[in-house]
């Protein structure tokens, strides 16, 4: 969230040396910085980095080489994993070296474009998640604007509007920290001084950190009643009245279910989850597009809630609790890879896509 590897610094010194433990001239080629000094924390960082590039990789790869797979709801879906894949190249390289350095000496160039990816990527993957919540909203909730509105142009704009959410909340205090806050890097590790700029951490951690987790939990049970509610038929109940009113209630009745059927389709399949160009229902396939959420939620909420709590805090109280951290950084990084796989085992077109792979290599 806000620097793992600042926070590990001052953490016990769990991963290099405390600056002011460093003597001699800052502004040298970098004689003064030490390392590498391996630990659990960048050991880790190179498994987790190297397996979210190969799973991010072969299904952003998988996806743009089957047009069929480009329906209108898939696009979230590449929007994420393609966020993911840029984070693992960009962010996650300089991140092993900040984690083994007690300083930066890959200059102030490389250091802003490595917080462009600790910061930048790591906000739009999470609105990325979002994305695909608000979107299962408006299916269930208004299924015919859903089925009228919702194309693919419509999904390629609101994960633009995502992106420009992120930037236009992030780039006041991005800009700001490398004209006026940067900290001297060769005895510091590369990143933000957040503490310079207080006031916006906060509403950083609120509006952009915080929110998608609040909306991705807080809109789930939603999402369920609504599905629910759709699907389910109300039976009449057995009544006195005249044969007339037995016959109305009877049209009325049969209106209702096939209203009920007809929404229930326009809701779970409008836009071909099941990763088909003709998005026509089935009865295996209709309920993919809530299973890509379930799956999604509880992911983010156990990989995201331990270093979303522990960040918070430290905004307004200082405290050092090395086990929980290292913990909260595996969850929260973990996230990235489990991603890609999630989408192969709950997308049947996706996941068709690769054993059609897996069955080609194996037979040549």
């Amino acid at each position: 969230m806000f620097n793992f590897s600042r926070q590990l610094t001052d953490d016990n010194n769990l991963t290099f040396l405390k600056a002011e433990n460093l003597t001699g001239n800052t502004t040298d080629n970098g004689d003064q910085v030490t390392g590498p000094t391996w630990a659990f924390v960048p050991a880790y960082y190179v498994v987790i980095a190297s397996l979210s590039f190969l799973t991010n990789g072969a299904v952003m790869a998988i996806f743009f080489s089957n047009p069929s797979l480009r329906t209108p709801f898939n696009i979230y879906l590449i929007n994420l994993v393609t966020a993911n894949f840029l984070y693992a190249c960009i962010e996650s390289p300089a991140d092993i070296i900040n984690n083994l350095y007690s300083g930066w000496w890959l200059g102030s160039a490389y250091c802003s474009v490595y917080q462009y990816g600790t910061y930048m990527l790591e906000a739009g993957i999470r609105v990325c998640h979002t994305l695909i919540t608000v979107n299962r909203l408006w299916a269930v909730i208004w299924p015919h604007s859903y089925q009228q509105n919702h194309r693919k142009w419509t999904a390629y704009l609101i994960c633009l509007g995502g992106w420009v959410y992120v930037h236009l909340n992030l780039l006041p205090g991005y800009i700001l920290d490398i004209l006026y806050y940067r900290l001297p890097l060769l005895v510091n590790t590369c990143y933000l001084n957040t503490d310079a700029q207080w006031q916006w951490l906060l509403a950083m951690q609120v509006l952009v950190y915080g929110m998608a987790l609040f909306v991705m939990v807080g809109s789930y049970p939603v999402i369920w009643y609504y599905r629910r509610k759709r699907k389910k038929i109300v039976r009449p109940s057995a009544t006195r009245s005249s044969s007339r009113k037995i016959r109305v209630s009877a049209y009325r009745f049969t209106e209702s279910v096939n209203q009920s059927r007809q929404i229930t389709s326009l809701e779970l399949s409008a836009d071909g989850v099941d990763g088909t160009a003709s998005g026509r229902p089935a009865a295996k396939k209709q309920s993919h597009g809530f299973t890509i959420l379930t799956v999604l939620t509880c992911g983010v909420l156990i990989c995201w809630t331990p270093i979303l709590c522990y960040y918070t805090v430290t905004i307004f109280i200082q405290i050092e609790n090395r086990v929980y951290l290292e913990v909260a950084v595996v969850l929260f990084s973990m996230q990235s890879m489990v991603d890609p796989i999630l989408f192969v085992c709950t997308v049947p077109g996706l996941r068709e896509a690769f054993r059609k792979i897996w069955n080609n290599s194996n037979s040549q």
